[in-house]
């Protein structure tokens, strides 16, 4: 019923359009109606107190749609390039877009994403260190010794992106802090923390 209200009076102009659009772009994006979704959230972005909102729910849609391509012009599009501005941009959880945009990326680029699309991408990797590392940057409370699910799979990724992109002595420090973990991604990042060791010629592991 409520849909059904918002519906009705998300058209037209006046005080309750932008209110209606953002209810039932929110229904429509728990119901998984995600074109629906968009339609509606889009519309109601371009009032300034539903502005900040929008953001991360159209990015997780493309995220949840595979359209991944789609998810970085977008967000590339509302995420500041300069790390600074950042927090100036008035996006609410900003970060977790950010972190949207580099799990985009590592899946485009480790594989999946070409399994899936049949496409080649397999020059993703940079720009998935470059988000993830932002992401843990903003939150590195959440990345201190001990870390656990969801941040170790997080930290797991961006170490092997590194890994991938030769950039050794990072991923060695970031390995290291998920071997110490006693499951199968402690045993993963061990792995690897050997492989960099041997890299660099820093055979003590």
């Amino acid at each position: 019923k409520a849909m059904e209200l918002f519906s009705k009076i998300k058209y037209g102009y006046h005080k309750y359009t932008y209110a209606a659009n953002y209810y039932a772009g929110y229904i429509a994006w728990l119901n998984q109606e995600y074109d629906k979704a968009i339609n509606d959230l889009l519309r109601a972005g371009q009032n300034e107190a539903y502005a900040p909102l929008i953001p991360l729910m159209i990015a997780n849609i493309y995220y949840k749609q595979s359209k991944l391509e789609v998810l970085i012009k977008y967000a590339e599009s509302i995420v500041p390039l300069e790390t600074t501005a950042i927090k100036k941009a008035g996006i609410k959880e900003i970060d977790k877009i950010i972190l949207l945009l580099a799990e985009a990326y590592y899946k485009m680029a480790n594989g999946k994403w070409e399994m899936e699309n049949g496409k080649q991408e397999t020059d993703k990797w940079e720009k998935a260190v470059l988000y993830f590392s932002r992401y843990v940057e903003m939150n590195k409370n959440r990345f201190k010794s001990p870390i656990r699910n969801p941040q170790s799979a997080i930290l797991y990724r961006l170490a092997y992106c590194e890994f991938r992109i030769n950039n050794f002595d990072s991923s060695t420090v970031h390995f290291k802090q998920l071997a110490i973990n006693n499951d199968s991604l402690g045993q993963s990042a061990a792995y690897y923390l050997g492989v960099c060791y041997v890299k660099t010629g820093k055979k003590q592991f």
